[in-house]
């Protein structure tokens, strides 16, 4: 429905505003009032073309907006959703809006989106019936007699098996259509691929090896810094020296431990005391069990730059990071085993598209039968509606023209051997 209509500086409007009410509205005037200029401005909403000459009283551009609820048009509201305008926050609001500059640029709007002509006038299309210009009238369109058709006699379950039949058919055969393209390819592509892999298998990248290189290399690097240290923190700590730390925290222990037996506050700091012994010793442990076991390994420390350098050599030329080496080999392997599994999998392809083509043939069979008797029974009660409305000699006729074969794979509203659509004749 037809919500409201503004226009600015169109023809000879220069600021125009009209709200439509449920129901009929008419719009009366004499020759000349600016009746067709209001249906030229809704034109421009639904995607007519336009020039400068439109617009108005000297100015730079011309726009008109025009607001539609489609609540209770399914076909607009799943256009809408289907190419995300629709509007979440404000359910069946449609807002088409046009400008049109002095130097003939146009711009459409849908819902405040910048869209194309063609995508105005398709949506413009399921939203207007403009019956004095025949672009917009809708029953001249061969989709809207189909729509009719099964909107009369066809149960939108029989529909909905048969969209779904086809929309498997049509993703299986352009699966089937591509791997026959690139099976030419594959011969060529699998030997890279190989080749890769074998320069990938060869350094045989472990999970989380990267890290743990370089943080040995960092400390074999560092050996003679850090050995120094460890040294000169144990003989601080546990030297020969009667300074060293473990000897002074037992002297200061051994004077507390009288006081602690008459003060509760010398209590505590004895026990702080033994405490820091407890960690100073395993401090002390864990210093001697460093230096026992580090030494340093120039030998090592080569072995780990050089197959540093190369993993690093081998994720430039792939163009990743050093740790994803091994997700990428397994891609490239996933991709090796496609190539060479290829014909197993075409067969594969080939034979779901034989068991495809049948459940949709079934399925457009049960369409088409109910499509043909429906048929029948719309152009019936049609002319005998014109009969009643004193229009003996009108008659309308409803064909089912088929197709030729194939054409049904791009449409999924055709059946296996037939295109069912709808076409009237009347006569004098």
């Amino acid at each position: 429905m037809l919500h409201s209509l503004i226009i600015r500086n169109y023809a000879t409007a220069a600021a125009l505003d009209i709200e439509f009410k449920p129901g009929m509205s008419a719009i009366t005037g004499e020759t000349g009032a600016g009746k067709s200029i209001i249906l030229g401005a809704l034109g421009l909403t639904l995607g007519d073309r336009a020039d400068r000459t439109v617009i108005g009283g000297g100015g730079d551009r011309a726009e008109i907006s025009a607001e539609f609820d489609t609540r209770s048009i399914t076909e607009a509201g799943q256009w809408l959703e289907s190419h995300d305008l629709s509007r979440p926050e404000q359910p069946g609001l449609c807002i088409l809006r046009r400008i049109i500059h002095s130097d003939e640029r146009s711009k459409a709007y849908i819902n405040g989106n910048l869209v194309t002509l063609a995508n105005l006038k398709e949506l413009g299309e399921m939203l207007l019936d403009i019956h004095s210009q025949h672009e917009h009238q809708s029953l001249l369109r061969r989709a809207t007699h189909l729509r009719l058709l099964d909107d009369f006699g066809v149960s939108r379950e029989a529909l909905a098996a048969m969209h779904t039949c086809w929309q498997a058919w049509q993703e299986n055969h352009q699966e089937l259509s591509r791997l026959r393209r690139r099976s030419q390819d594959d011969s060529a592509e699998a030997e890279l691929l190989g080749f890769q892999l074998q320069e990938l298998d060869e350094v045989a990248l472990a999970e989380g090896e990267v890290a743990r290189l370089e943080a040995e290399g960092k400390r074999l690097d560092h050996a003679d810094d850090l050995i120094s240290s460890v040294q000169g923190a144990l003989n601080l700590a546990a030297g020969e020296d009667e300074g060293n730390l473990q000897s002074l925290l037992h002297q200061a222990q051994t004077l507390l431990r009288g006081g602690a037996v008459h003060d509760e506050r010398i209590a505590a700091i004895l026990g702080l005391l033994e405490n820091a012994g407890v960690q100073l010793d395993e401090a002390v442990a864990e210093l001697r069990g460093f230096s026992d076991g580090f030494e340093a390994d120039p030998a090592r420390l080569e072995e780990i730059n050089a197959r540093l350098g190369r993993i690093h050599a081998l994720a430039r030329k792939h163009r990743v990071k050093p740790d994803e080496l091994g997700r990428l080999t397994a891609d490239l392997r996933a991709r090796l085993d496609a190539i060479e599994h290829g014909d197993e999998r075409l067969t594969e392809l080939e034979q779901q598209d034989e068991r495809l083509r049948q459940a949709y043939g079934e399925a457009a069979a049960e369409v088409s039968a109910a499509r043909h008797e429906a048929a029948g029974r719309l152009a019936a009660q049609v002319n005998q509606s014109l009969a009643g409305l004193g229009m003996p000699n009108a008659s309308l006729e409803v064909r089912l023209t088929p197709v030729k074969g194939g054409e049904s794979l791009v449409d999924g509203n055709a059946s296996a051997d037939e295109k069912p659509s709808a076409s009237k004749e009347l006569s004098a």
